[in-house]
């Protein structure tokens, strides 16, 4: 393989992703066939270590390339999943082995991401070294880019967003989106080892101002490769959604903030869901908020502009999305549950689920079973299994989007303020079968965008006009087969719509449709809710049609292209709303923005 490009190390990046993504998905169903079809992987690497514990390939261990090894940090945490599943001593021990090999310092670009999987052998072994290897590389990591000196994944040469004193400044980020998330997280990681509170500082400031300047409505932050603000054309890699939701993770446990669970809940709910065809066969690179049309011709995005990055296709020009859309699920689920430190048990994030654990100070065994149709239902009840009584503290998150949540033991509504955004503890003696139910109204609200653009949510969940498709096989795509085929989706309805509310009184001006609960609620026909909106239409916004753009980088490298390209609009200019309005209203139904494909999620209001 060749070094253009990234090439000595892509397919291990990608690949590692694959693998973890399999493995936790095999542990949470129980599934034989994947957990030995991803060991298989992970035992071949760990019987091949070198004499001196490097793990991989060797051209990634020589030449001084150490950014390479950025596929290490990836790949590595399948085998921290494994380890927690199985126990094996050999798990722990190579990955141990192989940073004791000392064959590189992990310091340059993305490589410092190792410090993830150091301080993890660290809290495993109690070996010193690693932890004090980590603290080295970072110091080092931010010594040699701290003079701004060029950074290979930002838009703006000779300035790197991530070191530790630019996370904690106020300066915008511009860098490549999936580098921002897997490093902003790193200094919240050295925080949980060390308790120096700079380094949550750090990680606090720099999730900050990704909500300040580049965070989209449904859960994700910009990232057409690089951060690109909050535009309702912004769009974002389907890579950000893992690799926001595994950081997001970090920082709840390291903050115990609610609203980490809470971003967490609405990428999972929304962006995640939005991105990927519903039998998974296919997938897009970049996905946005409003996209009425998904074709080989429709990316509207400066970064690869008139592509089919937009396009549903099993694989694209880079196979990170690919790899890592298996990942978002099962890192969701892994932090339902968390531990309090002290015993008790914290409920984190919502959906059935059940958990078996050792709880009090004297270590009884309980099992809680968390019943709900959440995020489509306000409801979430969780039944006590014991066979003694249990004294622990069961801790349940109030979402920042509930104001009045209610909280009922046995039937019985408890007398307890509940605060949005924050964790409520139940301490208690559980005997079995005890019944704990937390009710969490829901109630329409708007989310304004720039441009004049509002969006409805309610609850953890976006809704979007769930744009009519018509779909065609792209015939000829180099990356798909007949069993996984490339589409062309074409918009086959209206979707030039404004929101005709106030916001005043959306409880009384949107109509809220519950449906039958179903087994594959993310589809359009089977959706278990829906709203009923007033929107008026509006003439003369149509597709925009080019001939000529210009691609590149969306700061370097332009070039003018021809052809024949076909992109969402942007929204509609003020002056120009007015005269284009109808006068009637409509209602029309919008569905939650996981089950659409094509659709209209920020729209411009009367």
């Amino acid at each position: 393989m060749g070094k253009k490009n990234g090439k000595r190390w892509w397919p291990y990046e990608q690949t590692g992703y694959w693998i973890d993504g399999m493995l936790r998905c095999g542990i949470l169903l129980d599934d034989d066939y994947l957990i030995e079809r991803a060991k298989k992987q992970i035992s071949y690497v760990i019987r091949n270590a070198d004499e001196d514990g490097y793990l991989g390939p060797e051209h990634l261990k020589d030449g001084g390339k150490n950014r390479d090894r950025w596929a290490h940090a990836v790949f590595l945490r399948s085998l921290m999943a494994l380890y927690s599943a199985t126990g094996e001593d050999r798990i722990l021990e190579a990955v141990k082995n192989h940073y004791l090999s000392e064959t590189s310092d992990h310091s340059e670009v993305r490589e410092v991401c190792n410090l993830e999987e150091m301080c993890w052998v660290y809290s495993e072994t109690g070996d010193e070294r690693l932890l004090e290897m980590a603290l080295e590389a970072y110091e080092e990591f931010n010594r040699k880019y701290s003079s701004r000196e060029k950074f290979p994944y930002t838009a703006k040469e000779g300035k790197c967003d991530v070191t530790k004193d630019a996370l904690l400044s106020g300066e915008k980020p511009h860098i490549h989106g999936v580098t921002y998330n897997e490093m902003a997280k790193l200094p919240a990681i050295l925080y949980m080892y060390t308790g120096e509170s700079e380094f949550l500082e750090a990680s606090l400031n720099a999730y900050e101002k990704l909500d300040r300047d580049h965070m989209l409505v449904p859960g994700v932050n910009s990232s057409n490769e690089y951060l690109a603000g909050k535009s309702p054309l912004a769009s974002y890699e389907t890579c950000d959604i893992a690799d926001f939701i595994w950081s997001s993770g970090y920082l709840l446990m390291a903050s115990g903030e609610a609203k980490f669970a809470d971003k967490m809940e609405r990428a999972a709910f929304n962006a995640a869901p939005g991105s990927v065809k519903n039998d998974f066969k296919s997938l897009q690179y970049f996905s946005c908020p409003n996209q009425v049309i998904a074709t080989g011709n429709s990316d509207h995005n400066e970064y690869k502009k008139g592509s089919a990055r937009m396009a549903y296709r099993p694989n694209h020009d880079t196979e990170c999305c690919p790899g890592q859309v298996n990942r978002v699920m099962p890192n969701f689920i892994r932090r339902m549950w968390l531990s309090d430190g002290s015993g008790g048990l914290v409920a984190a994030l919502y959906g059935p689920s059940r958990v078996n654990a050792e709880v009090g100070e004297k270590g009884k065994s309980v099992t809680i079973v968390e019943n709900t149709n959440y995020p489509f239902s306000e409801r979430i009840e969780f039944q006590i299994r014991t066979e003694d009584e249990a004294n622990f503290t069961l801790w349940l998150r109030v979402p920042g989007w509930c104001d009045d949540a209610e909280l009922f033991i046995n039937g019985d509504k408890a007398d307890r303020k509940t605060v949005p955004g924050s964790f409520l503890p139940i301490d208690r003696k559980f005997e079995h079968n005890d019944r704990v139910t937390l009710n969490l109204p829901m109630n329409p609200q708007l989310d304004h965008s720039p441009e004049r653009g509002s969006s409805i949510l309610m609850g953890p969940l976006v809704y979007s006009i769930p744009v009519q498709e018509k779909w065609e096989r792209r015939d000829g795509d180099p990356r798909s087969s007949r069993n996984l085929p490339a589409w062309n989706v074409y918009p086959d309805g209206p979707w030039n719509y404004a929101l005709a509310v106030d916001g005043e009184n959306l409880e009384k001006e949107i109509e809220i449709e519950h449906r039958s609960k179903s087994t594959d609620p993310w589809t359009a026909d089977s959706a278990p809710i829906a709203l009923k909106v007033p929107v008026k239409r509006i003439d003369g916004w149509h597709l925009k049609r080019k001939e000529t753009i210009k691609r590149g980088y969306s700061w370097k490298n332009q070039k003018e292209v021809e052809g024949n390209f076909v992109f969402t609009p942007p929204l509609p200019e003020k002056k120009e709303l007015s005269k284009r309005m109808s006068d009637e209203k409509e209602l029309i139904t919008f569905l939650p923005y996981g089950c659409t494909h094509l659709r209209m999620t920020i729209l411009p209001q009367e």
